[in-house]
């Protein structure tokens, strides 16, 4: 997001690393896709984000020149005169060091969610809605720009302590078996954390993910003696049908793929479980694309409508969680019911989900898909916007071209493909 004087200097970003005019960046959390186009080399101007995002960043590129925001609290930032930025960094219950980031200035309010979690009944809902509230201070909402990952109403992702057991319900369902849990460099330390202590063991991680975990002050839970547990963190793109082949052929091993990305469609109680599968996943309708390569060029993998009916090979030993870092589409309907802005942005580049709400929240074909990408510059942009008009979410939609919110161009907003789910 960039900001805009009289000859259209921008002079803010948010997860946008190219903007030459910019003189003030704002990093949202430490995911790969949010940060592409930073380097050792990289000097615009300092990036402000949390203190765990901060030393996570100076872990990578210890030269840049970091400013900690504390969270919940509204700080005064200078731009070049005459503006002066307000900016309150707020969890977005995403990752570790994730945040939200409400700017106020001659521009209004805006919200930007980054990446972030809605959760129905968990804790760090009530205190988001408090800090929300506090750093609008009563003020309207102009604009929203949203995390619409899975802005699809074939989304629907249980909470997560309820993914959590799921995955621990597999792991011992399971006796014998070494398992494997895929996850990215940060992110689902939560649900680690939840299997070690359930399980009463230590969860192996790779040294660099180790490196992570020292970070965030955890290690007491993991380990990289890979003698040590029969339960190993792997990188999400290691587990594939062949990889779970070539293991089980050596030692009996189910791999679990927690991640909302790949699971479609709403609960549902099963007549029968699966002999194999434990009984509180019987109760989730695990569904998944048809298999096409991951912006990892990893598999992604098929699930059937049934209770998650697997293919020969390797493939039946791997179980897709519905564990997700993002919203599904019925929480993003509450979060904007909450803020009810005036103006409503997605923050994808592209989208996988191929969603019109516009069209009556049905699905879009890819050739339609493309058209409204190439229209709005951004899959499901305006899209979002006109379907959350009708459902009165909003009061008006912007029209602006995507990623811009004013007039005088006051922010510039980074858009970002698929990271971790």
């Amino acid at each position: 997001m960039a900001a805009d004087g009289e000859e259209g200097a921008r002079l803010f970003a948010v997860d946008k690393w190219g903007c030459r005019k910019s003189k003030v960046f704002f990093l949202t959390h430490m995911h790969a896709d949010h940060t592409k186009g930073l380097s050792q080399r990289w000097r615009r101007g300092p990036i402000y984000c949390s203190a765990i995002t901060a030393a996570l960043l100076l872990l990578k590129f210890p030269a840049l020149d970091i400013r900690i925001l504390p969270l919940s609290t509204t700080t005064l930032i200078p731009l070049p005169s005459p503006h002066l930025l307000e900016v309150t960094a707020i969890d977005a219950n995403h990752c570790p060091g994730s945040v939200m980031f409400v700017f106020r200035g001659a521009f209004g309010c805006i919200l930007h969610t980054g990446d972030f979690r809605w959760e129905s009944g968990s804790p760090n809902l009530e205190l988001m809605k408090g800090s929300i509230a506090s750093a609008i201070g009563g003020s309207q909402v102009n604009l929203v720009h949203l995390d619409n990952t899975f802005c699809n109403p074939q989304f629907y992702f249980p909470p997560r302590h309820v993914a959590a057991q799921q995955v621990v319900d597999i792991i011992t369902n399971h006796k014998g078996f070494d398992a494997l849990i895929g996850v990215d460099m940060l992110g689902k330390e939560e649900l680690l954390i939840y299997v070690a202590n359930t399980l009463n063991t230590k969860i192996w991680v790779w040294p660099q993910r180790m490196q992570t975990m020292k970070v965030l002050g955890i290690t007491e839970f993991f380990t990289t003696d890979s003698s040590a547990t029969k339960i190993r963190a792997v990188p999400r793109y290691s587990i594939s049908n062949v990889t779970l082949s070539m293991l089980n052929e050596i030692t009996p091993t189910v791999a679990v793929l927690p991640s909302g990305l790949n699971c479609l469609g709403k609960t549902w109680v099963s007549s029968s479980a699966h002999p194999h599968m434990p009984s509180a996943l019987s109760e989730v309708r695990v569904e998944l694309h048809s298999l096409k390569k991951s912006r990892t060029g990893s598999n992604v993998l098929r699930m059937e409508e049934k209770e998650s009916k697997k293919n020969q090979m390797g493939e039946k030993y791997i179980y897709c969680v519905p564990y997700s870092l993002h919203c599904c589409f019925s929480e993003l309907e509450e979060f904007l019911r909450y803020i009810k802005p005036l103006s409503v942005k997605g923050n994808l580049s592209s989208s996988n989900v191929n969603v019109s709400p516009l069209l009556g929240k049905q699905s879009i074909d890819e050739n339609k898909a493309n058209h409204f990408s190439e229209r709005n510059h951004i899959s499901g942009l305006n899209e979002v916007g006109h379907w959350c008009e009708q459902e009165g979410l909003v009061e008006h939609v912007s029209t602006h071209n995507v990623g811009w919110i004013t007039d005088n161009q006051m922010v510039a907003i980074g858009m970002h493909s698929y990271g971790c789910a």
